[in-house]
């Protein structure tokens, strides 16, 4: 780093003023003079913005999501028996949880 160098850790919802004292910077983003930056000059206006509902999922993961059982269709009589002919109620608990108990 040289003597001019300055890290700046900048928060979506920061505003950011530099003052430089040596090497002065004549332009920043299209602005001149003494700049301020806010998250819009920089391209993060949206950055916090996006709700979970909103943001995208991958093909794959849309894909694995449509054959996951849906747990409220699981009745109270869903015996499964597995490769060493064990059989196994299946059962879902209050918070909507999926567990096997050992049936018989």
């Amino acid at each position: 780093m040289t003597d001019d160098t300055v890290i700046v850790n900048i928060q979506p919802e920061d505003t950011v003023e530099v003052n430089f004292t040596s090497s002065p910077i004549t332009s920043i983003n299209g602005y001149v003079g003494e700049v301020v930056l806010n998250k819009t000059d920089i391209g993060l206006d949206q950055v916090d913005n996006t709700s979970d509902l909103d943001k995208p999922i991958s093909t794959a993961t849309e894909h694995a999501l449509s054959l996951k059982a849906d747990l409220s269709a699981i009745g109270d009589n869903v015996l499964l028996r597995d490769a060493a002919g064990v059989l196994w109620k299946l059962e879902v608990d209050v918070f909507g949880q999926l567990y096997a108990n050992l049936y018989g």
